[in-house]
């Protein structure tokens, strides 16, 4: 059959996947116009996927997932947000306004839910790359998190033993 079966957006390439065919051993894709075969992995509730894209073996890891059909995928060590739709949902998506993304140069965030520790820094301190900033624990594991630039502590929005979302904003650096 050739029914369309799913489509996957990959936003950071704006790279979109679609429609696909089931075939022999999986399903051929069309990705901008090229086509691969994809055989899906056996449990596609996993957070590592293991699949093989034109015969050779692909590994992703499920970082998280969002609402609205959205993963957080690491491949290759570089982590992409991949939308997964329905076609009709697809082609409803076409009439969502783009929202554009907010930089997040400027603030140290949270990578996981958890409680924050401890923060090596307050308000006015200069920091290096690689200087310890804050420890942030989940399930019992402590997680320093150091600093990916030089500049200014502007801000501490968090205090020891707040618990803190994924992707909460925990430092300011001044721009």
């Amino acid at each position: 059959s050739s029914r369309v079966l799913w489509t996957l957006a990959v936003t950071q390439l704006n790279v979109t996947v679609a429609p696909s065919t089931k075939s022999a051993h999986g399903y051929t894709v069309n990705i901008n116009g090229q086509s691969v075969e994809v055989v899906p992995p056996e449990d596609a509730n996993a957070f590592v996927l293991k699949f093989q894209v034109d015969g050779k073996p692909v590994v992703a890891q499920v970082m998280m997932s969002k609402a609205g059909g959205v993963y957080k995928i690491q491949f290759v060590g570089t982590n992409y947000d991949v939308t997964v739709r329905t076609p009709r949902g697809q082609e409803l998506a076409k009439h969502i306004p783009k929202v554009e993304a907010i930089d997040t140069t400027k603030y140290l965030l949270s990578p996981m839910p958890g409680a924050v520790f401890s923060i090596a820094v307050k308000k006015g301190d200069k920091v290096v790359v690689g200087q310890e900033l804050a420890v942030v624990e989940a399930m019992k594991m402590q997680n320093m998190l150091r600093s990916q630039r030089d500049g200014v502590i502007k801000n501490v929005l968090v205090k020891p033993g707040q618990n803190v979302a994924v992707e909460e904003i925990l430092l300011e650096f001044e721009a």
